[in-house]
């Protein structure tokens, strides 16, 4: 959610010289679940719908959901916040439909 950070890289097409290769996730500052996410999209946005958070999935599908699933940043670039990287979001998409 941080594309537009200067932070998080060249944007002029320089290519970063490095030896670390391979898939790399990268993380917002922070910490929060689906629940969390789902309740600070839901304020940013305005809405009066509640969320409820639960212990697990409970859908009919069959699909197993890990009770936990944690990722750490401790490389560089560091992201900002997910709250900032999610605001930022949502004012993009905001701009977009007006």
């Amino acid at each position: 959610m941080a594309a537009d950070d200067t932070r998080t890289g060249p944007r002029d097409g320089r290519v970063i010289q490095t030896e670390k290769f391979g898939i790399y996730h990268l993380i917002n500052e922070g910490e929060c679940n689906l629940a969390t996410l789902a309740m600070a999209t839901l304020g940013m946005v305005g809405s009066r719908c509640r969320v409820q958070p639960v212990s697990g999935y409970r859908g009919s599908v069959g699909i197993h959901h890990p009770s936990s699933v944690r990722l750490l940043s401790d490389a560089e670039p560091h992201l900002p916040r997910w709250e900032d990287a999610l605001n930022r979001c949502l004012d993009e998409i905001r701009s977009e439909i007006r």
